[in-house]
């Protein structure tokens, strides 16, 4: 019964944003580093190019013929086939969603939706989907909520890297407890020099640190200190400590810089329009761009010389014809698994109970 209901999410008519952030490491093997969903930005490629990913993707999704909407702001861009821009009271006038239950009462549940009501009204650019649940059976959601809940949950989506063709592509990670309580990293045996501890929900580099192995774990393999440790001792105060992953450092390759005439390391930005039907996912290719870290690899400031985000400072640098086709070849042949577990993910803020392995068949 369950695979039954697994196997109808994974039939829908679905479209998703995502922007995979990637390595290749000096053996030039591909590493995913994290999947971001609907508002992945794509600002350095317009740096170098003048391209405007997000409104070549919204011209793209004009051609199904569908009226097309946005929630949320677009950088004030003008385009014909788009729908003004409109406020939260007039969608919800217009039944089109409805606000999710406050986190301490009861989870909300999307009405019962007629037979009558399956023919699809429009597509939907959510840049809101954390605030808001749609009726997905009368909008095609760019990016559905299954699909955008993993990707704003890191260790939700790491999760579903399993079985012999995904999981050795992520760095080998642990899920960090918040606070005192007890951190279980039994299973994980660090061999690099150093870690990286990032929140499992911030975006655009906010709060990623690298730190050294030794510092969290005694040459047995145990834990010297609690991972948050590290943390603490930043000068910044949190309202609430968060949930961190810890990660091992993964070495990117060496890439010149146009800029600096020095090499960096860098992480890849690389954006992708995923659709499912039937089944049956397509991938349209957008390219990217590669974020080099701000300091080159002679910089004594470990944070600078290995942390590459182009909020945060991130030097921009176009990719290879050699390194986009190797790119392309391994989007091509993990991303249709990985989306299709995203997509058996629960559709609404009402949970299975399920552990997520149960979507990784």
């Amino acid at each position: 019964m369950i695979h039954d209901l697994l196997l109808e999410r994974e039939q829908r008519r679905t479209i998703s944003k995502l922007g995979l952030d990637l390595m290749i490491t000096p053996e030039g093997n591909i590493k995913v580093v994290e999947i971001n969903g609907v508002n992945s930005g794509s600002s350095g490629v317009r740096e170098l190019t003048g391209r405007d990913i997000d409104l070549e993707m919204i011209t793209d999704l004009a051609q199904n013929g569908l009226p097309l909407f946005h929630l949320g702001k677009l950088k004030d861009q003008v385009f014909p086939h788009f729908v003004s821009e409109l406020s939260h009271q007039q969608l919800l006038a217009q039944k089109w969603m409805h606000p999710r239950a406050p986190q301490k009462t009861a989870r909300f549940v999307l009405p019962i939706v007629p037979e009558s009501s399956d023919i699809l009204e429009g597509i939907i650019w959510n840049a809101d989907s954390d605030y808001y649940v749609f009726n997905e059976r009368k909008y095609l959601l760019i990016n559905p909520f299954a699909v955008e809940h993993a990707a704003g949950d890191k260790s939700r989506v790491h999760a579903l890297f399993q079985g012999d063709l995904l999981a050795p592509l992520r760095p080998k990670m642990a899920f960090v407890v918040r606070a005192n309580k007890e951190c279980d990293v039994s299973d994980f045996k660090p061999n690099t020099t150093y870690l990286v501890l990032k929140p499992t929900d911030e975006m655009i580099g906010r709060n990623v640190i690298v730190v050294p192995t030794e510092d969290v774990f005694c040459p047995d393999g145990s834990l010297k200190e609690h991972p948050l440790a590290a943390y603490r001792r930043r000068e910044e105060g949190w309202y609430q400590e968060p949930n961190v992953i810890m990660e091992e450092l993964i070495s990117s390759k060496k890439i010149g810089s146009s800029r600096t005439g020095k090499e960096h390391n860098g992480c890849m930005r690389y954006l992708i329009l995923v659709e499912s039907d039937k089944g049956e996912i397509t991938i349209k290719h957008y390219g990217g761009y590669w974020r080099l870290a701000p300091s080159s690899i002679q910089d004594s400031n470990l944070q600078r010389q290995l942390v590459a985000n182009y909020s945060n400072g991130a030097i921009p640098e176009h990719i290879s014809d050699d390194d986009l086709a190797e790119v392309r070849k391994c989007v091509d042949t993990f991303v249709p698994v990985l989306y299709r577990r995203m997509l058996r993910l629960p559709i609404n803020d009402r949970p299975d109970d399920l552990p997520l392995e149960a979507y990784c068949y």
